[in-house]
C-alpha cells in the first residue's frame, strides 16, 4: 500500500508501509507542492516533481529528490531553495539522513542497481554501499544506519524482505510466495510483521508472518506464520499498508460489504490478537507517522477501486478517523 505533480508516486515510489516504512516526519509532495501532515510549515511549490517517499524533513529544511532531473534539493521551510546536488537514479527514497536509490535497468547480472547514500545539508550525498538485487521494491523502511527493503523478484513468484547495511551487506530475512499482491511489513525493533496486500478486493486466506531479525537464518513460511485470533466476520483480504501506533499493530482490511477497515492487533508471542476494528479507513496508501504530540497517526488514504483519483489525508486517534480531501491529479 503514496505527493502533488502528482507526486503521489506509483510502482517503486508507492510507500507501501509501506512504511513499515514511515518517514520520520509526515512530509510529502502532492501535485508539485511540499506539505507537512502536522502543519509544521505552509505548503510550498517544488521546483520539480518529487514523489512521496522522495521527500524528508531535516533540521535544515526539506529534502526532495526530483525524478524528472535527477536532482536532490534542500528547501527552507518557507519554500526558498537553499542548495541542490546531482543524484542520478531512476527512483529514490529519502530519510533525513539516508537515501536509497535504484537504477533504471534490470541488468544481465540479475537485478537492479541499488545504492545507499548518506545525506548532508552542506555536502549533499555520499555513497555508502551498492548492490545488484533481483527486487522490484514494494515497501521499505530506513532502520538505523540501513534499510529494510521488501519486493518481488523478476519471475513474480516470491516476495523477499532484505536488510541492507552501510557496510555493503544485503541479508535476506524472509521469503514467501507472491500471488497478485504486494509485500508489506511493520518493524518493531528486532521483530518484523510481514503480510501481503492484495491488488484487488477478493476473498483469500489472511496470513501474517513474524520475522526476528536476530536470527542467523531466514525462517520458512511455515515457521514464521502467525496465528491470527479474532478476525472479524466479512474480512476478505489485507488491502493497503499497516503501521504501529499506541502499542498496536494496525493492519488494513477489505470487507465483504465493500468497506475498508483498520484492524488493531496486539502481538502476543507468535499470535496476533484482535483488540479493535475501526471501519471506514478508505485504504491506507502511505503511513506518514504520528503527530508531534502523539495524539494521532496520519496516513494518505486512497482506494484505487472505489474512488480512483481521490486522495485524502487521514488523522487517526486509535478510535476514529478524520479526513481532509486533497484533490485529484
Amino acid at each position: 500500500m503514496a505527493l502533488l505533480g502528482f507526486a503521489c508516486g506509483t510502482g517503486d515510489n508507492a510507500p507501501g508501509r509501506h512504511a513499515a516504512g514511515t518517514p520520520a516526519v509526515g512530509t510529502y509532495a502532492l501535485s508539485g507542492f511540499a506539505r507537512s501532515a502536522d502543519n509544521s510549515f505552509e505548503p510550498f511549490t517544488l521546483v520539480a516533481d518529487a514523489r512521496l517517499r522522495a521527500v524528508a524533513a531535516t533540521g535544515a529544511g526539506i529534502l526532495a529528490w526530483s525524478h524528472g532531473d535527477d536532482t536532490l534539493r534542500l528547501y527552507r521551510r518557507d519554500g526558498e531553495l537553499a542548495a541542490s546536488w546531482p543524484l542520478e537514479a531512476a527512483a529514490a527514497w529519502l530519510s533525513p539522513e539516508l537515501a536509497l536509490t535504484r537504477g533504471e535497468r534490470y541488468t544481465v547480472d540479475g537485478g537492479f542497481d541499488f545504492a545507499l547514500h548518506a545525506l548532508d545539508a552542506e555536502d549533499g550525498s555520499r555513497m555508502l554501499a551498492s548492490w545488484t538485487l533481483d527486487c522490484f521494491p514494494a515497501d521499505l523502511s530506513f532502520d538505523g544506519g540501513g534499510v529494510l527493503l521488501a519486493g518481488a523478484d523478476l519471475a513474480d513468484r516470491a516476495h523477499t524482505l532484505r536488510a541492507l547495511e552501510p557496510d555493503g551487506t544485503a541479508r535476506a530475512l524472509f521469503e514467501f510466495p507472491k500471488q497478485d499482491d504486494f509485500a508489506r511489513f511493520i518493524a518493531d525493533g528486532e521483530r518484523v510483521v510481514v503480510f501481503a496486500s492484495a491488488r484487488i478486493r477478493e476473498k483469500r486466506a489472511l496470513t501474517g508472518y513474524l520475522i526476528r531479525r536476530d536470527r542467523s537464518a531466514a525462517p520458512s513460511a511455515d515457521e514464521a506464520r502467525l496465528e491470527l485470533n479474532g478476525l472479524p466476520e466479512g474480512a476478505l483480504c489485507w488491502y493497503g499498508s499497516g503501521f504501529l501506533y499506541e502499542d498496536r499493530i494496525w493492519l488494513p482490511l477489505a470487507m465483504s460489504d465493500g468497506d475498508t477497515a483498520l484492524a488493531g492487533f496486539r502481538l502476543e508471542g507468535d499470535a496476533l490478537e484482535l483488540e479493535a476494528l475501526v471501519r471506514g479507513s478508505l485504504g491506507v496508501y502511505a503511513p506518514l507517522g504520528a503527530s508531534a504530540d502523539g495524539a494521532a497517526f496520519r496516513y494518505l488514504a486512497y482506494d484505487h477501486e472505489r474512488e480512483p483519483g481521490v486522495w485524502r489525508l487521514a488523522s487517526f486517534d486509535g478510535e476514529a478517523i478524520i479526513f481532509d480531501v486533497l484533490g485529484a491529479p
